[in-house]
């Protein structure tokens, strides 16, 4: 194994070890998804996070979908995908990643479909991990025929979050589906 990759899954390692440790400054969330938020109760590291969505209307036919990575308070996340597909009647028009990670190497977008990826930040001190309750991505889509009804669904195969590769996303607590109206 070439010296490089070698220190790199050394501070993968280490960083990954690191991040159990609590912090020592809680988290501000950016942006509150809804005053009813209801986080998921510990469960001893396992499956605590998820997606959950907030619908703005601009106009008629446009509208913002924030999506939020949801989870404890202080709690991190190493890496996280969401794939999102469009009905017959939304096309997606721009796709912005948001501040649960400070590297989003992956926002692709059709009109048809979405796919974000969100992953921990290497420095030569360690891993910074995304952290729970924040925006982890921001759509702008449209609605083809207003009086006709839209949706984007969440593709359960290409959506997770990771924690020292596992997954840590509860896909029944998590988002499934947006319906536009």
């Amino acid at each position: 194994m070439k010296p490089l990759v070698v220190v790199l899954l050394a501070v993968l390692l280490v960083g990954g070890v690191a991040l159990k440790k609590p912090r020592t400054t809680p988290s501000t969330p950016v942006g509150s998804p809804s005053p009813t938020v209801t986080l998921l109760k510990e469960q001893k590291g396992e499956k605590i996070f998820y997606f959950e969505a907030r619908l703005s209307k601009q106009t008629a036919t446009l509208s913002n979908l924030d999506i939020f990575l949801m989870g404890k308070n202080g709690e991190s996340v190493d890496g996280a995908d969401l794939t999102l597909e469009a009905s017959k009647n939304l096309r997606i028009v721009n796709v912005f990643p948001g501040q649960t990670f400070r590297q989003y190497p992956r926002v692709f977008f059709t009109e048809e479909e979405a796919i974000i990826t969100g992953i921990a930040d290497l420095t030569a001190s360690g891993a910074l991990p995304g952290e729970a309750n924040r925006l982890f991505a921001s759509l702008v889509v449209e609605q083809i025929d207003p009086t006709l009804p839209a949706s984007l669904q969440v593709n359960t195969a290409g959506t997770g979050a990771y924690f020292q590769g596992k997954p840590v996303l509860n896909q029944e607590q998590s988002l499934k589906k947006v319906t536009l109206k």
